[in-house]
């Protein structure tokens, strides 16, 4: 059984985020967190989420 659990994105965890990647079929068709991560320091109406299994970050979300 998972623990997902979606976590604000802030200034100790961003650099994990931006280290996640798409799969390479993904590429072209998704942005990466960074390139995310860019637009949401622009825009406070961006909400980037991280998205953890228990303590280990899996993956990202923004909103």
């Amino acid at each position: 059984m998972s623990n997902l659990s979606l976590i604000p994105v802030t200034s100790k965890n961003r650099r994990a985020a931006e280290e996640l990647e798409v799969f390479p079929h993904q590429t072209g068709f998704i942005e990466s967190v960074a390139e995310c991560m860019k637009e949401a320091d622009q825009l406070a109406a961006w909400h980037p989420m991280c998205i953890y299994d228990k303590d280990s970050i899996m993956g990202f979300t923004m909103y």
